[in-house]
């Protein structure tokens, strides 16, 4: 069987020797793969056969699209390879570009299914018109492409329909979309995206970093984070509003103790001065009130309240001070020399207690950003209450964040660190970081006087829209990145070579563990799923690391000559650890490390033993009057005092007696006289059980209805039971035989009367002290048994 396939014409100047064969009146060509001459072979070249081709299907629809064919031999090969990638779990899709990703599987012998809308599948009917379908609209020969790449091209699109009706393997698609809904149902595919991960978010990070404290680990997971507010939540906003007053009186001693230590006297104070010396003081009592509160003495102390248009007038001069600055005014109530000494000492006080004292400078700026954007759009730096609350009436969605004014700088220029790297399972939570990063400048010198994106946003999505400031330092890259090496041979150049491995490297891998431990619980735990992430980190001037945000699918093109060679490398590293660690543990993973992965506690092995609790009924104790004392107590109090089950016993044995029938079998009412003490022996425990359903009913209703209820309950409870034509009532069952109590103490209160026919007996009428109890004659009896009648 041949079948036709697209492309252009193959010639020898290709360097690409194609096989000819005619197959009855048909002649085929096929670039794919050469086969045997048959001895119908005419002896004719290339081009005249291609054009006799072109002539015999001139007639056809396929005509105008095609001119080679492919034989049967090589469609059944191909087969044959996709029928091995499904046996081994060799089949990936990849959506997207990403060639370095297929040139790593393709190497590994692995077949690529691209996603078509209609699936190709078998025909039993008709296999023809399924091999037609199957051939196809094949990719057409561009003319910059060579033969035998569009030859490669042409079987991977047929391999590609064979594997049509099969699930991938192997799955990357960087962009969320519905079909990854349809390759999450199979669990044992490999994904390259967790369905859910809120610490890319701006706001979900946030809000995850709160609870980093039940993580904290030092050594091990210890995130350093720039305090940060979700606008979105009222309490958020009144805690930043808090934080910023507080950070402005910080920064207002600041300010002072850098002008009287930089500046003359003559030029903080004048008599022109618009900033009155007050301010200081109210600074300083709202640190002094800060310090207390940490101290726990705000317990028994009462601090004055500071209303609203109070601190609306000190932040009026402490931007006066700060950002205009203004002088002070001069008096003579106040000295210079003794304000500066009270502000140095409050400041040394207040940095025991405020983790981020020496990031936070002096101008109190704050950066607003989108909670859910990227590439630094809508992101605009503040220094007023004002400019966030106007964001806050409009209900966006955004995060304010304390902006690090004192960042380590190269060359008077801002920069930051992305540092990639990889979660390959959530549960256990396995870290890999990457070995590998880089820096990536501002085009302009940092200036804090200047809120422009170009000076203090460091993507490249942002610096590419803008040209180098020309007094930049020429040590500068003009691409506006470093690789870590660079960065490392810098230090080395500044004395501070050990800084990397003892310092930059080791806090970046904590924050990258305590932030993952702190949003686990949040993210999707579907197995055989994996994530590359991209941090991004900026360096204080002590070299500590700070996290700012953590970014899903980072860009990995390569818009540089850094990052053109380090992420292919990357991607190919990621192969590396997802597919050829998963058969071999100890192979190569390349660059990336694993810094984590978190030990489960085993589960207690089972020993076959019930974790159940068992329990019987606890009956409510009843309380019995004896005959001869007349005093209640409760039953079963004396040893020799029996219970109505004992005297139901005793009665079933004394009328199973064989001496009971002989003596009694004549009498033909004495078997209802043991039917009648019997159904009274069974009239008292559903006395009982009355009683207790009613006890029951009683301790369970609460309200004043179910009161109301329970007693409408009980008293047709009661109706009914006084109703009943078959009971007698108590005091029938109480005969004056006192004197058998004195021969009979442990007689309870069930009396048996005696039937009619003992009356008539003149033996038994005259021994007045006989008493049947619980199927018994007492003691004093003339006769051990019943008369016989």
């Amino acid at each position: 069987m041949q079948q036709q396939a697209c492309g252009d014409e193959p010639t020898p100047s290709d360097g690409y020797q194609p096989s000819y064969s005619r197959s009855g009146s048909a002649l085929v060509v096929s670039p794919l793969g050469s086969a045997k001459r048959s001895s119908h072979d005419i002896n004719v070249t290339a081009q005249q056969l291609a054009d006799n081709i072109f002539r015999t299907y001139s007639s056809s629809d396929t005509a105008s699209k095609y001119k080679c064919t492919i034989t049967s031999e090589r469609l059944a090969q191909l087969k044959k390879i996709v029928e091995d990638a499904v046996k081994d779990h060799k089949i990936f899709t990849i959506k997207g570009g990403w060639q370095t990703l297929r040139n790593a599987l393709l190497k590994r012998n692995w077949i690529e299914k691209f996603e078509t809308l209609k699936p190709v599948k078998p025909s039993t009917a008709n296999s023809n018109s399924y091999i037609d379908e199957l051939c196809s609209n094949l990719p057409s020969r561009q003319s910059w492409e060579s033969v035998k790449a569009h030859t490669e091209k042409c079987e991977k699109t047929i391999m590609s329909r064979l594997l049509q009706i099969h699930e991938c393997d192997f799955y990357w698609n960087m962009r969320k979309d519905q079909s990854d809904w349809h390759h999450r149902v199979t669990q044992n595919k490999l994904m390259n995206r967790f369905g859910r991960s809120l610490f890319t978010s701006k706001e979900g990070l946030c809000l995850l970093l709160q609870q980093m404290y039940w993580h904290l680990e030092p050594g091990v997971a210890q995130v350093h984070f720039p305090r940060c507010y979700v606008l979105g939540f009222p309490d958020h906003f009144n805690n930043f509003v808090e934080d910023f007053r507080l950070t402005a009186c910080i920064g207002m001693l600041k300010n002072f103790i850098y002008k009287m230590e930089t500046e003359d006297e003559y030029t903080i104070q004048s008599i022109d001065g618009k900033i009155p010396f007050t301010a200081l003081q109210f600074a300083m009592n709202r640190i002094d009130e800060y310090i207390a509160s940490r101290k726990h003495m705000d317990i028994d102390r009462d601090f004055p309240k500071i209303w609203d248009h109070e601190w609306d007038q000190f932040l009026t001069h402490f931007y006066r001070s700060v950002h205009q600055n203004e002088q002070y005014l001069e008096t003579k109530d106040w000295s210079l020399n003794v304000l500066h000494a009270a502000a140095k000492v409050t400041l040394m006080e207040v940095a025991k207690f405020w983790p981020q004292y020496h990031l936070d400078g002096m101008k109190n700026i704050w950066i607003m950003k989108p909670g859910n954007k990227c590439r630094g759009r809508g992101i605009q730096l503040v220094r007023n209450i004002e400019d966030v609350a106007k964001v806050m009436s409009l209900k966006l969605k955004y995060v304010v964040q304390k902006y690090i004014e004192k960042p380590l700088t190269i060359y008077r220029t801002k920069f930051d660190i992305r540092q990639w790297f990889l979660i390959t399972s959530v549960q256990p939570l396995t870290i890999w970081m990457y070995k590998e990063c880089y820096l990536r400048f501002s085009s302009q010198i940092f200036n804090l006087d200047n809120f422009h994106e170009s000076l203090h946003l460091t993507n490249h999505a942002v610096q590419c829209k803008y040209t180098n400031m020309v007094e930049r330092d020429r040590a500068l890259p003009d691409e506006n990145m470093w690789s870590c090496h660079t960065f490392k041979t810098y230090l080395k150049q500044i004395g501070h070579d050990n800084k990397w491995e003892d310092v930059i490297s080791p806090g970046m891998r904590q924050s990258l563990i305590g932030s993952m431990l702190a949003c686990q619980e949040t993210m999707d735990r579907r197995p055989n799923t994996y994530e590359l992430y991209g941090a991004d980190f900026i360096l204080a001037e002590d070299f500590t690391p700070w996290l700012l945000e953590i970014n899903s699918s980072p860009d990995l093109s390569p818009s540089t000559s850094v990052t053109a060679k380090m992420c292919p490398q990357v991607l190919e590293d990621i192969i590396k650890v997802m597919v050829d660690r998963r058969k071999d543990p100890k192979s190569d993973t390349g660059l990336f490390e694993m810094i984590y992965k978190q030990n489960l506690p085993r589960a207690p092995a089972y020993l076959g033993m019930s974790l159940s609790v068992r329990g019987r009924r606890v009956f409510k104790k009843r309380t019995v009057r004896s005959v001869a004392e007349g005093e209640l107590e409760p039953e079963g109090a004396g040893a020799d005092r029996p219970t109505v089950l004992h005297a139901e016993r005793d009665f079933r044995r004394y009328v199973r007696g064989s001496d009971n029938r002989r003596s009694h079998g004549g009498d033909p009412e004495f078997l209802p006289h043991l039917l009648r003490e019997r159904y009274r022996y069974r009239a008292d425990e559903r006395d009982a059980r009355q009683t207790e359903e009613e006890d029951r009913v009683e301790r369970q209703t609460g309200s004043s209805e179910n009161q109301k209820e329970a007693k409408k309950f009980v008293k047709r409870r009661r109706a009914a039971t006084l109703a009943d034509p078959r009971r007698s009532t108590r005091s029938s069952r109480n005969n004056n035989n006192n004197s058998s109590s004195s021969n009979a103490p442990w007689l309870i209160n069930r009396r048996l009367p005696l039937p009619a026919a003992f009356g008539t007996n003149p033996t038994v009428a005259a021994s007045t002290s006989t008493v049947v109890a619980c199927g018994r004659v007492s003691a004093d009896s003339t006769r051990t048994r019943p008369p016989v009648y």
